[in-house]
């Protein structure tokens, strides 16, 4: 079942959504990391890229692999998302691999936090990848 169609204006060619969907989850770069979860931190979707940084799976709790400060710190930082600031960026340090992290909060209609998504890019030697002209 289709869901949304667009017609590609350089070939002419009609794009399914859901073949936009598979190219950003599981073909995007290697560096990017897209993923969805729980406040408790149970992971509802990720793609391949944060399956090997993680060796996690959809359901296990990503929050449960770090060490206790690191479990620490990242709870304290989901407390810290409001529906007016639902959106933060933070760098995960882990050796010499650096991520920067853009997550978003998605709230019920009381305003209590049901979901994270988030979306990584790995960064190489200090340096960011270009990020300009990119919705978030």
């Amino acid at each position: 079942m289709t869901l949304f169609s667009v017609e590609d204006n350089t070939s002419g060619k009609i794009i399914t959504l859901e073949r936009v969907y598979e190219t950003i989850m599981f073909r995007s770069s290697k560096h990017v990391l897209t993923s969805r979860f729980l406040p408790d931190g149970t992971l509802l979707f990720i793609n391949s890229v944060v399956k090997d940084f993680l060796t996690c799976d959809i359901g296990d709790n990503f929050i449960e692999a770090l060490t206790a400060d690191e479990q620490k710190k990242v709870r304290r930082h989901l407390k810290g998302y409001t529906v007016d600031a639902p959106v933060k960026s933070h760098i995960q340090q882990t050796g010499n691999l650096k991520i920067r992290w853009i997550n978003r909060a998605i709230f019920d209609d009381e305003g209590k936090i049901v979901e994270f998504e988030g979306i990584g890019w790995i960064i190489k030697e200090d340096k960011e990848p270009a990020m300009s002209g990119m919705i978030i």
